[in-house]
């Protein structure tokens, strides 16, 4: 991570408040909300062919035992005939560093932390029907240590991005949640024994392909059970405030080497920073949203504001 004794100077531009006055209400009341149609279908195949190439390299890399340099570090578990989980994607295909680094998905983030992300985390999934079919229920962060409010609004410093890469229906396993868990602080175990006596409560993201699942890392949430026979296709980006540590399971975008390839703006979003200036930056409800363009635009196209973290952060409220 960067330290005060590091000159950086810039960080990456990002619409604010990201979200519609809804949206903002609809996350905070129930630890979600679904942005249909961010990315075009012409986007969400090149992502959605980029795991598959992913996917491939590392099969071959599996069955003949010779490292792939082109994976960068990325790697695949295969849990299951019909689930493969791809772990540190962030180098191993342009369009994927396209997509870690899109301005509206960081700003989205930004905002519900309350202050600068960096990205902690970069997974794919393909799932197919299988006959276990089953939610694993879980959530990322205790509310105790991880959420607040400021200005009457929710934030939390765990956040992710899901973006569908196919069209989830409601047979086609979208990611399920129950609402409102992100700030009820009931063990885990306890609401889904509720739950399984009471499916009505559950949510689930259904959605055209290209959209955005926004959530807490709070809120119990779980893959949803396949029963079409579509392979599903989901990208995440996880985020978190700038001073927690990056937590992939590969550390393929901490490599100094690759720190040195990027832009002084996207540094700070990739390395995080180790001290307590986390550009605190709140919202009112009633604050509309900036446009922004969300295309998957080249990162190294990407723009910058200027920005010095040896600057103590002032929280003011207005």
């Amino acid at each position: 991570m960067y330290t005060m004794f590091d000159d950086v100077q810039t960080r990456l531009k990002t619409p604010f408040p990201a979200l519609s006055p809804a949206q903002r209400l609809h996350f905070d009341m129930h630890g979600y909300v679904i942005i249909e149609n961010v990315f075009s279908d012409t986007e969400a195949d090149e992502m959605r062919d980029a795991l598959i190439e992913v996917r491939e390299r590392a099969r071959r890399e599996r069955d003949t035992g010779i490292p792939d340099p082109a994976l960068n570090g990325a790697k695949v578990e295969w849990y299951s005939e019909a689930h493969e989980r791809l772990l540190g994607l962030g180098r191993a295909h342009e369009r994927i560093l396209d997509f870690i680094f899109n301005p509206y998905l960081v700003g989205m983030a930004e905002e519900v932390i309350g202050g600068a992300a960096r990205i902690n985390e970069t997974n794919g999934h393909i799932n197919r029907k299988c006959d276990w079919g089953r939610t694993g229920w879980h959530r990322g962060a205790d509310i105790q240590v991880a959420t607040y409010t400021k200005r009457n609004l929710f934030h939390c410093n765990f956040v992710k991005t899901l973006v569908n890469l196919t069209d989830f229906g409601p047979d086609d396993g979208g990611t399920v949640c129950i609402p409102g868990t992100h700030k009820i602080d009931i063990p885990s175990q306890q609401l889904r024994e509720i739950v399984e006596h009471h499916p009505e409560m559950i949510h689930q993201f259904v959605a055209p392909k290209g959209s955005v699942f926004l959530f807490a890392e709070t809120l119990l949430h779980g893959t949803g059970v396949i029963k079409s026979d579509t392979e599903r296709f989901l990208l995440i980006n996880g985020f978190s405030t700038r001073m927690m540590p990056h937590w992939d399971d590969t550390q393929t975008l901490m490599d100094p080497d690759f720190l040195e390839t990027l832009p002084e703006h996207l540094k700070l979003l990739v390395s995080g920073y180790a001290h307590w200036t986390r550009g605190q930056r709140y919202r009112n409800i009633a604050d509309p949203a900036e446009v922004c363009e969300p295309a998957l635009i080249p990162w190294r196209e990407t723009q910058a504001m200027t920005y010095n973290p040896r600057c103590v952060d002032v929280d003011v409220d207005c």
